[in-house]
């Protein structure tokens, strides 16, 4: 890891090629001053029987540019002139050249119109006739300005025949010579007889069970290699050259290597240099069923091939391949060098099992430093990767400065200014990385602040010396932590994990990062037993059958995504094509990491290296004719990022164009997206269908990326193109706004904040048909499953939920060691929405299939910066009964989501077809527009009523529940404290009645307030002074709108303001005698009656003040039903016989002329 080399991401720039194909000859022109005796000429092998082939095409036709010596005189020269190049500060030729002879020699020189003078960069030969390829390099210092290259023959003799074809002009730097990964073509090397080797990928590879199943480079199905395949009757041969390359100082050659089947024959890696044919390395016969690695030291040299020659066993199956060939400077390591890990007891375990998410020490000193991370005590084996060209003043320290009252933050790592030579973009590395796991998550905490531009933090991955893959990029300043949550998904190879730092340059700044952790990425445990409805994988793991050529790897050894020939339409996108698709020409079919957004990786390999679909604007896809099917499932992966105006609609379509089924998504929510989601959808249809999306993107903004598309056995598809609908890629006529549906013929726009806000803007109400409220009878009503693959949400009919290729999967697939929690979790998130009104409520019905998964909802705020709103946890039971889950979330300025996440803990195999199901989700008093009403309030906290927190205040009454009741509570501290309940908008009344009960304690007090739009009354007001619980009756009026605040205060820790029992209705208040006897107002004008009583009646609560037998007295009034409501008693402790009381009202008038009910509730209890 010394010599550890970092390259900067590739975003590889538009290559010119030409083939010499055409007869402008791409802009290449003859020189023709006095120098120059003849030309090149443009033909074919047809023209010529030193040539057999043209390099482009491969065929006897192609065209290529010659020079034919036999017309001319020793010491003639021809030259040929590219078009002039500017701009370009670092450039790169490749070429392919033939020489029929050791006569034959190409020169190729660089003209600069800066210095005038032309310079001899090389002269290329062979000691063999065939296609050479070559690379030269063009430094910046000789490329400045405008320049040209020259490609010139000299005749030395007549038999000096020299051709050249398939010209690369490449804007950036040569990659090494030699060096290929084989994944977009073969590197410059060449077949030089007829048995070819191929580069190709394992499902294309003949003699499956002998081919290699994944490549090395990527470890997947999807990856490629170069293979040699034999099992004719005659003895084959084939012959692999490199390019031509020199070797300045003792280098590494290395390259995986793949030998088996019944008699495997010979692979011999030779060096051809001028001293003649060396054989470096001759391997024989069968090495398993698996890569293995050899390293060859290679000596000095000026001009330099290597072959790579095989010769295959008469009448026998032979598979050789060949992957990742490197060449490195300086001596090989060696295989086994430091090939164990020494644990903490003596005991060694292989090096490939360390950083491998599971522990194999029985201290875990083998997981100890690996990524994971919070460097409270050391950076855990990351560390500084320097580069000799970066020149300014930033670095990444450890800093343990910080206060214990930040943990855990208060160590962290962070980046320094510093004088001297250190790194422009500083960065530091992981140690290596095992493979991890589909469901692998990488989360970690970062803060970015500065008083000028944003700096920005990227995260990337490295493995195998190839362009670094980019998965995270974050640059949005906060003077808060933010918190990252990345899947990253299957990543097949050994890697390392690189986190860089891009500096705004600002005096004050802040770059950080802390609490690394990785998640899930252990490898599946072996099942014990087999669930219904799931298949073995190799190794012993299992997965769900629907889950089977899905394009992910469920097992973790690709098992699952073997034997798919059945899965029609199946497509990565790996080899270029569309594969049976019909793809709109607005699509561009890309290298991941040449995307304009992310994700920069694609879906298949988990690479930039990896291709997908992607789109910036308005496109479509369409599936050929579909025989009429049962259960035809269709899987895809997709990603949007960047706009909050994108819409896809995937519609299932009959040959009469009528949409059978129709699944829309709809997002709002402006944000770069850097994972992938699966979507699944089944269809059952007796006639012929086709699947038909449609991508409208309303901002350019936007990107909408695809990949890995999957149709099950049970599609049956038939050549042909469907008709498509009615597609256009005029401009939206409502430009930049939201076109609601419509008959008419102008169409009626309105502004995209208007989507989802809780407000019917549009005539039909399109714009809040896809925002969270839905029965899921027709579609998803916009939410989506943001969940891994292994453990989702899926719309299903209810009369579906116990079929076995429609459920959930209920086994886990993490390993249950003290590493990781055995779980996984489902998020099912809602469109983005809001503003949203001061009542707003989210409510949802849930039925549990057992007490296992934990369902929660949560409500985020969007944007950069994703802030909880409120959570409520859901508890589940295996009643299977429906329940009804409410979670206030209130009053939001700032747009917000919804989430509901099942998170599932497995220790054995449940028999369970789905885990959890909701229905019937609802937003409801969301607008901030409601109209006012008057409906009754009843509130007794014991479940949701109609009082709200405002938002407008610094502190929140709480929920307290006693052991007989629940009522809202404001308790203070040091600071002042202002709580506000209040009620949605009211209509004017001309009478209503307010009733409430309080209990004030310490430095405290409790205002009631009249709220409307111009004015606030007062109608009532309270300090602490009282010991118990106090009843309250106000009539109140009001000829506007109104609403009914409480307004709690309290200034020291001992204040308190409690509330219960809140009654507004229309009407007046009872009329006085009406008394619960809980008020020490005038309210109750009931009194003792002392004229001819022996008695008097008093006031008592629960079972005190009762001397006589308490354990008959009645624990709880009528009123309130607590043993602290009031009641009237008479105590008749000892012999009170024919002793007499009185309670006494006022004098009344009746107030109907029949007269007017009395009422009274009593309670008698004696001992005998």
């Amino acid at each position: 890891m010394n010599e550890f080399a970092m390259n900067d991401p590739v975003h590889r720039p538009i290559r010119q090629l030409c083939d010499f194909e055409a007869a402008d000859l791409c802009g290449f022109t003859q020189r023709e001053d006095d120098t120059y005796a003849f030309d090149w000429t443009q033909g074919s092998a047809s023209d010529h029987q030193g040539l057999l082939n043209d390099h482009t095409t491969g065929d006897y036709y192609g065209q290529y540019m010659y020079v034919d010596p036999k017309q001319y005189t020793v010491g003639a020269v021809a030259g040929l002139v590219s078009p002039d190049v500017d701009g370009v500060p670092e450039a790169c030729v490749a070429f392919n050249y033939y020489t029929s002879h050791k006569d034959g020699t190409l020169e190729v020189w660089l003209h600069s119109k800066e210095t005038h003078d032309p310079s001899l960069l090389n002269i290329y030969s062979a000691p063999f006739q065939t296609w050479i390829g070559a690379r030269q390099v063009l430094l910046p210092v000789s490329v400045a300005g405008v320049w040209q290259l020259e490609f010139r023959v000299t005749l030395k003799s007549s038999n000096g025949f020299v051709a050249l074809d398939d010209v690369i002009l490449s804007p950036d730097a040569c990659p090494t010579p030699v060096n290929c990964d084989f994944e977009a073509n073969s590197c410059l090397w060449e077949n030089t007889k007829p048995a070819k080797w191929t580069n190709d990928d394992p499902s294309q590879a003949p003699a499956y069970g002998y081919a290699p199943p994944y490549d090395h480079t990527t470890g997947t199905p999807y990856g490629h290699y170069l293979y040699f395949y034999d099992n004719s009757v005659d003895e084959l041969s084939a012959t692999m050259l490199s390019e031509v390359f020199a070797v300045d100082k003792s280098s590494c050659l290395s390259l995986w290597i793949h030998m088996y089947g019944d008699k495997v024959g010979t692979l011999q890696i030779k060096s051809i240099e001028a001293e003649g044919t060396f054989v470096l390395k001759k391997l024989t016969g069968s090495l398993g069923l698996e890569w293995h690695q050899v390293q060859i030291e290679l000596g000095e040299s000026p001009q330099h091939w290597l072959s790579l020659d095989v010769q295959g066993v008469h009448g026998q199956t032979n598979v050789v391949a060949v992957d990742d060939i490197d060449l490195s400077v300086g001596l090989c390591a060696g295989n086994n060098s430091f090939g164990y890990f020494l644990c903490d007891d003596g005991s060694k375990i292989p090096m490939s099992q360390t950083c491998d998410y599971q522990s194999q020490c029985e201290s875990g000193e083998d997981e100890r430093w690996c990524a994971g991370c919070d460097f409270s005590d050391d950076m855990c084996g990351w560390r500084m990767v320097e580069t000799g060209q970066d020149s300014s003043h930033y670095w990444w320290r450890r800093y343990t400065g910080g206060d214990p009252e930040d943990s855990p933050h208060d160590a962290c790592m962070t980046v320094e200014s510093k004088d001297g030579v250190v790194l422009n973009k500083p960065r530091i590395i992981s140690r290596l990385q095992q493979p991890t796991f589909e469901t692998c998550t990488l989360s970690m905490d970062y803060k970015l602040q500065s008083t000028g531009a944003d700096p920005a933090i990227n995260v990337y991955y490295e493995h195998g010396g190839s362009d670094m893959t980019l998965l995270f990029t974050g640059q949005s300043s906060s003077p808060d932590w933010q918190k990252l949550m990345l899947p990253l998904g299957r990543i097949s190879t050994a890697f390392n994990f690189v986190i860089e730092a891009i500096s705004s340059g600002a005096d004050e700044e802040t770059i950080s990062l802390d609490q690394v952790k990785l998640t899930k990425c252990a490898s599946p445990v072996p099942c014990i037993d087999l669930p219904p409805s799931y298949l073995l994988c190799d190794n012993k793991a299992c997965y769900p059958a629907e889950a089977k050529c899905d394009f992910t790897d469920d097992c973790g050894d690709y098992s699952d995504e073997a034997l798919c020939d059945d899965y029609p339409l199946r497509c990565s996108f790996e080899d270029g094509d569309y594969c049976g698709w019909d793809v709109s020409d607005i699509f561009q079919l890309t290298e991941a990491r040449s995307s304009k957004m992310p994700p920069y990786r694609d879906h298949t390999v988990n690479t930039g290296d990896g291709h997908m679909l992607i789109t910036y604007s308005s496109a479509t896809i369409m599936s050929p004719i579909i025989q009429a099917s049962t259960n035809c499932q269709f899987h895809l992966y997709y990603a949007i990022s960047g706009s909050s105006k994108v819409t896809i609609d995937l519609n299932v379509v009959d040959s009469a164009t009528n949409i059978i089924f129709k699944q829309t998504s709809k997002h709002g929510e402006d944000k770069l997206v850097f994972h992938w989601t699966h979507f699944s959808a089944s269809v059952s249809y007796d006639k012929p269908f086709f699947i038909h999306m449609w991508v409208t993107v309303d901002d350019r903004g936007a990107a909408v990326a695809f990949d890995d598309f999957s149709l099950t056995p049970e599609c049956i598809v038939t050549p042909g193109t469907p008709t498509p609908p009615p597609f256009s890629t005029t401009p939206n006529p409502c430009h930049d706004q939201f076109m609601c549906n419509t008959e008419n013929e102008m169409p009626t726009c309105i502004p995209y904040d208007q989507v989802c806000d809780f407000e019917k803007n549009c005539p039909e109400g399109d714009d809040e048909s896809l925002c969270g409220t839905t029965d899921f009878e027709a579609d998803m009503g916009g939410w989506q499953d943001l969940s891994d693959a292994t453990y989702s949400w899926s719309r299903i009919k209810a009369s579906d939920a116990y079929y076995p290729n429609c459920t959930a999967p209920n086994a886990d697939h993490t390993n249950g060691s003290t590493q990781e929690s055995p779980e996984s979790t489902a998020i099912l998130s809602s469109p983005v929405v809001g503003p949203a009104g001061l009542g707003c409520t989210f409510s949802l019905w849930y039925n549990c299939k057992d007490d296992d998964p934990l369902l929660v909802i949560t409500a985020w705020t969007t944007g950069d910066l994703k802030d909880k709103i409120v959570s409520l946890p859901l508890r589940c039971s295996s009643n299977q009964e429906w329940r009804q889950g409410q979670m206030f979330i209130g009053e939001q300025d700032q747009l917000f989501t919804v989430e509901v996440k099942s998170t599932k803990y497995f220790t054995t195999w449940i028999p369970t077809q789905f885990d959890v199901t909701i229905d019937d989700t609802a937003f409801t008093l969301c607008s901030t527009r409601e109209d006012a009403t008057k409906e009754d309030i009843k509130c007794t906290f014991s479940k949701p009523c109609h009082f709200y927190q405002s938002h407008r205040d610094t502190a929140d009454y709480v929920l307290v529940t006693s052991k007989y009741d629940k009522y809202v509570s404001l308790r203070g501290d040091e600071n002042e404290r202002i709580a506000v309940l209040e009620t949605l908008p009211r209509q004017a009344s001309f009478g209503f009645c307010l009733s409430f009960r309080y209990l004030i304690k310490g430095q405290a007090s409790l205002e009631v307030v009249n709220s409307q739009a111009t004015m606030n009354e007062t109608v009532f007001v309270r300090k602490s002074g009282y010991l118990d619980w106090q009843t309250v009756h106000l009539n109140l009026y009001s000829s506007k709108t109104y609403q009914i605040e409480f307004v709690g205060h309290t200034s020291a820790s001992n204040g308190e303001v409690s509330l219960d029992d809140i009654e507004l209705v229309e009407g007046l208040c009872p009329p006085p005698l009406t008394c619960t006897f809980d008020d020490d107002s005038d309210n109750c004008l009931w009194k003792n009656y002392f004229t001819g009583a022996s008695l008097p009646w008093s006031i008592g609560r629960g079972n005190e003040n009762i001397t006589s037998e308490p354990e008959y007295a009645s624990l709880v009034d009528h009123s309130w039903g607590t043993p602290f409501g009031h009641y009237q008693y008479l105590n008749i402790a000892g012999d009170q016989s024919g002793k007499v009381a009185f309670l006494k009202s006022t004098e009344i008038a009746t107030t109907t002329p029949d007269g007017d009910c009395f009422q009274f509730w009593f309670y008698l209890y004696s001992k005998v």
